[in-house]
């Protein structure tokens, strides 16, 4: 998107700053910082894997997190040991 902007306003030089010459924490702070305008988040990863107030500093809203909604509760669901079918395998199935 920035390529594009910069060649539409016809600039021809402008800094950069290459990946491979960040840490691994800037270069996570980059894919954040680069995605919070328009990027696609994959919600469970971001609240299980990376630091929550991290990412609220770098600009991306944590709202979405409900702590009580991330807890295992036990249910009374019950599985048969065998279960009975005629599906073999080669079988194609339409979802």
């Amino acid at each position: 998107m920035r390529l594009k902007a910069i060649q539409e306003l016809g600039i021809k030089e402008v800094p950069v700053i290459k990946a491979s010459e960040l840490t691994e924490d800037e270069q996570r702070e980059f894919i954040i910082k680069d995605n919070v305008g328009f990027g696609e988040w994959d919600f469970d990863m971001l609240a299980n894997d990376w630091d929550t107030e991290k990412l609220e500093q770098w600009g991306l809203d944590m709202d979405f997190i409900d702590e009580e909604e991330h807890h295992v509760k036990e249910d009374d669901f019950e599985v048969d040991e065998e279960i009975k079918t005629d599906i073999v395998l080669g079988d194609l199935f339409e979802i």
